[in-house]
């Protein structure tokens, strides 16, 4: 499990806001998937009917085996994942995993979103996942707006996010690069400054965050959803110092 999450913070671009776009896989022909509400707006999608999270069946096993394998066939893990969701209405985890390999695929990311909102959708409904497909839920919801230029639309799942884990390093980081992308400096430098101190991450990405160092080369020069707030050397100066 720690090398998959080792994947995803990469497939994320948590290293790098939005901008970093994940490595383009082999095309390949995208199968079909099951019906599922089509993304709105809010969190929630429609429900595409009614289910009982009150005593919903385990995950089946084989999530994990599709999750672990995409590496090699990402293709044959989305048919996977795909039929699994569709056999397991209740399985956010499912829904959750699936809209992580569409957030691998540079043109997939409306794909990404409606299969994480649908298991954010589940997820409140009382059809529990894991506090880490959780917070990749919220965090993969954001970026797949982000990828879109949709950076008002990333803001809500963030702060969603932080409320619940407030110690994450890079959600501080995405939110910031969102805000200075739609004008608003100030909160993106306040978030910056929480990326550039101390903040204790949440024991599932505790082996997979990184460094302060590293998220400052990309304030000072890199990131270029940034490049607003590094055209101010005055507030750029301070959120450094």
């Amino acid at each position: 499990m720690v090398r998959r999450l080792a994947v995803l913070l990469a497939l994320l671009g948590l290293v790098a806001c939005s901008s970093d776009e994940p490595e383009a896989a082999v095309e390949a022909p995208e199968p079909e998937a099951p019906a599922e509400p089509a993304a709105g707006d809010g969190l929630r999608p429609p429900s595409s009917g009614e289910v009982d999270c009150s005593d919903p069946p385990p995950d089946p096993e084989q999530i994990d085996l599709f999750s672990e394998n995409a590496g090699v066939n990402r293709e044959a893990a989305i048919r996977g994942l795909q039929t699994l969701a569709g056999e397991h209405p209740t399985s956010a985890t499912a829904r959750a995993r699936l809209a992580e390999l569409y957030l691998a695929h540079p043109s997939r990311p409306d794909q990404a979103e409606t299969w994480f909102r649908r298991a954010i959708e589940l997820h409140e409904r009382g059809c529990e996942m894991t506090e880490r497909d959780h917070w990749v839920a919220y965090e993969g919801l954001a970026i797949s707006r982000m990828m879109r230029s949709d950076y008002a639309g990333a803001i809500e799942p963030l702060r969603a996010s932080l409320q619940r884990w407030p110690g994450s390093r890079s959600t501080h980081y995405n939110l910031a690069c969102s805000l200075c992308q739609t004008g608003d400096l100030d909160g993106c430098a306040s978030e910056l400054e929480l990326v550039l101190g101390e903040l204790e991450a949440p024991a599932f990405l505790a082996d997979d965050t990184r460094p302060v160092s590293h998220f400052r080369t990309m304030i000072e020069r890199d990131d270029a959803d940034l490049a607003p707030l590094r055209a101010d050397p005055a507030r750029l100066a301070a959120v450094l110092d």
